[in-house]
């Protein structure tokens, strides 16, 4: 049943801090018609992309076709974001961690509900949504039942960052920069009872550069999100209307997934910090660093403290022969305990050897919470 309100009411489902320029977009766009945003953002992402848009059927590269479909009577609603869903406040250390996606609700005046379990809390969450239109999960954190996927009246909604069916689960950026991969990408997905599993509206690459670390690939996502949103909710109101309608959806169906290319990735846990040198080469160490870098850190075992210690600041990586190269070319004070120290114009730095290659450390955190520049660091005092 078309929805004869002259309000699109969307409900934002999302807990993670990157996640805050989604919702910010969202709210700046209250009370505008949805046909004019969705225009407007296509336009704008056909000028900073130079490539295609997406990798789902034609529909996206073809500009008249989809200025012509946002410009659909049923899209010139206003939006009004009537809820956010998002997670309650959490203790961190004895104190209270203020949750900034609730900060930003009540700032503007609109509901927040923070419930403990979406099971527990079914009847009220089912309130909140009876009068929605269209839902946006993005990093909420919790697996939506399939009971409540379709209370909105035109279903729901996922952004996740990658470029699906590749890296299904919660950790898709770590996995991917672990894995040393040079692109990612951002997919909006149709919210399925199996985890990302659901068909895809519009999926847009993007570069992870050498030294990309997760918050930088998340930032880029996140951003591109909410460059996108109203978009996709357009199209995926227009797929649901053509639905009742028993219209072909050649225009505005989503691509299925790959199911022969799926891959998994893990829930990241505490003890993923410890990597071993001896076992990882300096790549894989780089690599864990930049993955790992909000949680739960990267921690090596370092001889000479007798310790793991976690590392805080890194340099790049050097080949056995580019190590040799350079050391030939310093004077090297020596070898303690695992830890290679060159002093190179008259400034030190500090390597530590892998399975292969090196790699060069600069500030590390012992595991009193002490923190070491190694720039500066007097090892003959131990």
């Amino acid at each position: 049943m078309i929805n004869n309100s002259d309000t699109i009411n969307i409900a934002f489902f999302g807990s993670s801090d990157f996640m805050k320029v989604i919702l910010e977009n969202i709210i700046t766009n209250q009370n505008l018609e949805l046909s004019k945003i969705s225009n407007r953002q296509y336009i704008e992402l056909k000028k900073t992309k130079k490539s295609h848009l997406d990798l789902t059927p034609k529909f996206w590269n073809d500009e008249k076709k989809v200025k012509d479909s946002f410009a659909n009577k049923l899209l010139e609603k206003k939006v009004n974001l009537s809820i956010i869903v998002t997670s309650p406040n959490r203790i961190n250390r004895g104190k209270q961690v203020v949750n900034p996606i609730e900060e930003i609700g009540k700032k503007n005046g609109i509901k927040v509900f923070k419930p403990e379990s979406l099971k527990k809390d079914s009847q009220e969450l089912i309130k909140c949504l009876k009068d929605v239109d269209i839902a946006i999960i993005a990093s909420y954190g919790m697996i939506i039942p399939e009971e409540f996927l379709e209370i909105p009246k035109y279903g729901m909604i996922n952004w996740h960052p990658s470029n699906l069916p590749l890296y299904r689960g919660p950790s898709p950026i770590q996995s991917a920069i672990l894995n040393g991969d040079l692109i990612t990408g951002l997919s909006w997905i149709q919210v399925e009872k199996k985890m990302d599993s659901g068909d895809i509206y519009l999926q847009q690459e993007t570069t992870i550069e050498k030294d990309d670390n997760f918050v930088d690939v998340m930032n880029s996502l996140s951003s591109l999100g909410s460059q996108t949103w109203a978009m996709i909710c357009a199209i995926k109101i227009l797929e649901s209307v053509n639905s009742q309608s028993e219209k072909l959806l050649t225009d505005f169906a989503p691509r299925r997934q790959n199911y022969d290319k799926v891959t998994f990735c893990n829930l990241i846990k505490k003890d993923d910090k410890f990597i071993d040198p001896n076992n990882k080469t300096a790549k894989q160490i780089k690599d864990h660093f930049r993955a790992f870098i909000i949680f739960p850190g990267t921690w090596v075992k370092i001889s000479f403290f007798d310790s793991f210690v976690k590392l805080i600041e890194i340099g790049r990586v050097y080949s056995d022969k580019e190590f040799l190269k350079l050391s030939k070319a310093s004077i090297e004070l020596e070898n303690l305990k695992g830890l290679y120290i060159l002093q190179i114009d008259s400034k030190q730095r500090i390597f530590i050897k892998c399975q292969e290659g090196y790699l060069e450390i600069k500030k590390i955190c012992l595991g009193n919470g002490k923190s070491i520049n190694l720039l500066g660091y007097n090892f003959h005092v131990k």
